[in-house]
């Protein structure tokens, strides 16, 4: 079993891996690949947030908050506050669905709409909000709720 955690570790780290030497984040496709591996397996739900700079390279990629099976608690002011303190340009929300189903809840589609207000009220781009399963991505920016 400690195999197994290992070898998932280091694919999900491998899949990371060009992400993290600051290429471009330029698709929803590009972030559902990098956060599909450490998040489409979970039971639980995570958010984590990929911080940008003002060509879409990488700053920082985190752990903003971790959920029940179906609902996670998120406060914009906590990703704004980490904006500013990164001087990060903008971001992108990810979270994982455990259900398996990457359709948006109502819940999904709120917070996406405060996220965008608290974004625009500090000049930060708020760029997408992706979910993803184990083996499907949705995008709220393709589907025009951002």
């Amino acid at each position: 079993a400690d195999f197994w955690l290992l070898l998932r570790e280091i694919i999900t780290r491998y899949l990371e891996s060009p992400v993290r030497q600051r290429e471009l984040l330029c698709s929803p496709q590009t972030i559902a690949n990098m956060a599909r591996q450490r998040l489409g397996p979970l039971l639980h739900e995570e958010l984590w947030v990929a911080y940008v700079d003002s060509k879409n390279r990488l700053i920082s990629w985190e752990k903003a908050q971790r959920g029940t099976i179906n609902t996670s608690m998120l406060y914009p002011r906590d990703i704004m506050e980490r904006v500013i303190t990164l001087k990060a340009s903008g971001f992108f929300l990810v979270h994982n669905h455990p259900g398996g189903d990457p359709t948006p809840s109502q819940a999904d589609i709120n917070l996406t709409s405060s996220l965008r207000q608290a974004a625009q009220a500090i000049a930060a781009r708020f760029l997408d909000h992706i979910i993803v399963t184990e083996n499907k991505h949705y995008s709220l920016m393709n589907d025009g709720f951002l």
